[in-house]
């Protein structure tokens, strides 16, 4: 039998992890009921019936269909859903032992040209400015905002969803709570990201626009977060037609791409990560846009020996 201490405190999720996790298990569940399930059983019955060690073979069956990455997703919800059941019976336990067992191996590969492959890593200057003012010059009011909150994220480097709770301090920066501070993946819960005055203005009008759309009728950050995506999405896909035809996009995420490339070009990697809000210098530096992509008045800087400090008052001139 396993000890439910084994578990509790060695890994810290959030909120809204937790019940994505439990989502996903109900979705697994149904799909093995689906499967399982006896001819005079209803649907809700063979959920119902499914016990933990045969929802684990069922899933080890299906592993060889998955690739790696969904198989993680869906072993990390099944031990969750798992462990919160250990009191209740030690078939649990069981399971969930089993389950640990089980690695990726055996997964289908990766997919060449999956969602993340069509992603820009970086943005040419040239194409910035024109993407911009593509967007500054859309019919309503999502193109403009999109413009601005690209802009922003070029200028601080934030994860999308960074934007909903980020703060300007006066004298300091931008404030920026990190979104994945759990498990070591962060360098802590908050960091600093100093901005030249330019950047400052550009972050804080993305930020007021946000924050003036978000108190009209308790509107959600994750529609605002879609549209500006949906605005990008179109002017990309009218002005940009060589790229798609390259299977390769500009999304918001390139921004914080390019800003990456951009301050690998003025600090170390310890200094890249804590820009980043990443607890290793491995993830910057293998998975985000290279040094020799980054802005020439960057590599300019660079050249010059500029320090940290004083490249951050320079990039605006």
């Amino acid at each position: 039998m396993i000890e439910k201490a084994r578990f509790s405190g060695a890994i810290t999720r959030s909120t809204s992890t937790k019940q994505r996790y439990l989502r996903r298990v109900e979705t697994l569940l149904n799909a093995a009921a689906r499967e399982l399930r006896r001819s005079e059983e209803n649907l809700d019955q063979a959920v119902a019936s499914i016990s933990p060690i045969q929802l684990v073979e069922w899933l080890i069956r299906r592993k060889p269909g998955w690739t790696s990455s969904t198989w993680r997703q869906y072993k990390a919800s099944t031990m969750y859903y798992l462990e919160q059941h250990l009191d209740k019976d030690p078939a649990y336990g069981q399971a969930l032992n089993a389950l640990m067992e089980i690695t990726s191996f055996g997964c289908l590969p990766r997919r060449a040209g999956g969602t993340s492959a069509r992603k820009a890593k970086q943005i040419r200057e040239d194409h910035h400015k024109r993407l911009v003012l593509r967007l500054r010059n859309m019919r309503g009011a999502w193109g403009p905002r999109a413009a601005l909150m690209f802009e922003a994220s070029v200028c601080a480097g934030l994860r999308p969803s960074e934007w909903e709770q980020a703060q300007l301090v006066p004298g300091r920066g931008l404030r920026v709570k990190n979104a994945k501070a759990t498990n070591g993946r962060a360098n802590g819960e908050y960091r600093i990201i100093p901005l030249a005055p330019e950047e400052e203005t550009v972050v804080g009008r993305n930020i007021k626009e946000i924050a003036s759309w978000m108190q009209t009728d308790g509107r959600r950050f994750h529609v605002y977060h879609a549209m500006t995506s949906l605005a990008i999405y179109r002017v990309v896909s009218r002005e940009f037609r060589k790229m798609k035809e390259q299977r390769r996009r500009y999304t918001l995420y390139t921004a914080r791409h390019q800003f990456c490339a951009n301050m690998k070009n003025l600090h170390d990697p310890e200094g890249v990560a804590e820009l980043m809000g990443h607890g290793s210098i491995e993830t910057a530096g293998h998975h985000y846009g290279r040094r020799s992509h980054g802005w020439l008045k960057y590599k300019v800087q660079r050249k010059r020996g500029a320090t940290p400090a004083q490249a951050a008052a320079g990039s605006q001139e």
